[in-house]
Order: C-alpha cells, then sequence, then structure tokens
C-alpha cells in the first residue's frame, strides 16, 4: 500500500500542528511600579508582601529596590506553570550580599535555590538563573546579614525572565490522525 505525496505531506503537517508543544519567553523589565501586577505575574516586596518600589539601579537603568537587612526580597507568583526563570541582581558598591533565587511548585514545596556572593567592591547586576519543569513561584534577593547572608541586604532587581512550560497536545490528538489518514487511505484504495 502506497500514500501518494500530497497525501503524506498534508499528514505530516497536521501531525507537526497538532503536536507541537509552544512554550515563549516574556522579560519584565521594572520600569515603574506597575510593572510588578500583570496578566503573567504578580510581584510583592518582602514578608509583608508590600508593593514594588522602583528606583535606578547599578547598570543605569530601572530596577526594583529592596533595602533593610531582612526585607530585601521579592515574591513572584506567576498564573501559569513555568520551566525556566532568572533575574538580574545586584548592588552598588556599599557591602557585600549574597544573593538568591528559590524556585517554588504550585504546592510551594522549593525546587531549588540558586547563590552569588557579592563582594563590597562589586558595583552591577549578577544574573541568576534557574530550570525545572513545574515552577509556579519564586522568591529572590538578598540574605541580608541573617541566615548565613552577608552585608546590609540593600540591592536591586532588574529584567525578571520567565519561559512558560510546553503544553503538551492530548493524547487523542495522534490518534486521531492516525485514525483520519486511514479513512484517507481506505477511501484512496476504495476508489482504485
Amino acid at each position: 500500500m502506497t500514500v501518494s505525496r500530497p497525501l503524506a505531506g498534508m499528514l505530516a503537517a497536521a501531525s507537526l500542528v497538532f503536536c507541537a508543544a509552544s512554550a515563549h519567553a516574556a522579560t519584565i523589565t521594572f520600569n515603574a511600579a506597575g510593572d510588578c501586577i500583570s496578566a503573567a505575574v504578580s510581584i510583592t516586596k518582602g514578608a509583608a508582601h508590600e508593593a514594588c518600589q522602583v528606583g535606578g539601579s547599578p547598570n543605569g537603568t530601572s530596577a526594583l529596590v529592596g533595602t533593610g537587612a531582612t526585607d530585601s526580597f521579592w515574591t513572584a507568583v506567576f498564573t501559569a506553570i513555568q520551566s525556566d526563570v532568572s533575574i538580574d541582581l545586584g548592588d552598588f558598591n556599599q557591602d557585600e550580599d549574597r544573593l538568591y533565587l528559590t524556585a517554588f511548585d504550585a504546592g510551594a514545596n522549593a525546587l531549588g535555590t540558586v547563590t552569588f556572593d557579592i563582594a563590597a567592591a562589586f558595583s552591577g547586576m549578577h544574573t541568576l538563573s534557574f530550570s525545572a519543569p513545574g515552577i509556579k513561584s519564586i522568591e529572590f534577593g538578598t540574605l541580608g546579614n541573617t541566615e548565613g547572608g552577608l552585608g546590609f541586604g540593600g540591592i536591586y532587581a532588574d529584567n525578571l525572565t520567565w519561559t512558560a512550560s510546553a503544553v503538551p497536545a492530548p493524547a487523542t490528538l495522534p490518534l486521531l490522525l492516525t485514525g483520519l489518514g486511514a479513512l484517507g487511505l481506505a477511501r484512496r484504495r476504495k476508489k482504485q
């Protein structure tokens, strides 16, 4: 049994369209405090989940501003599950800081933490990235002078980037395409 080239091409194209998973990246650059709330993510500051504050960063752009020894962190909750996240964190050469990014699943279980220590002479931003399936929220900032942290805790955050997890096609779509292909072959055979 042979399949005509046009029919094979149509079946292959339909398979790619229906079975391809899509994923896209998005970035917030924190030009205004309003950037902390969107349809895709909600960001709050500190343990009290305060509104974000925006100011100048070490790289000369607008950024989230965190001050205080114990409250220089933010929480970002995504509306969809993510697979990759990254954030730029930094300081003006004021003190040492232990920067961190922790990712959580939908049950608030920690998926992992990435840290980076910056020296007192460091002025600029450093990107922390984390990849894992099932990221629902993240916490990022500095430990300040608590929990093994360094320095006084005042830091900046910019360029939050995330990639939504690819959504696999339901298992019924390949079955449907196979059934349609079989019907097409049967029809072609009947004509001959």
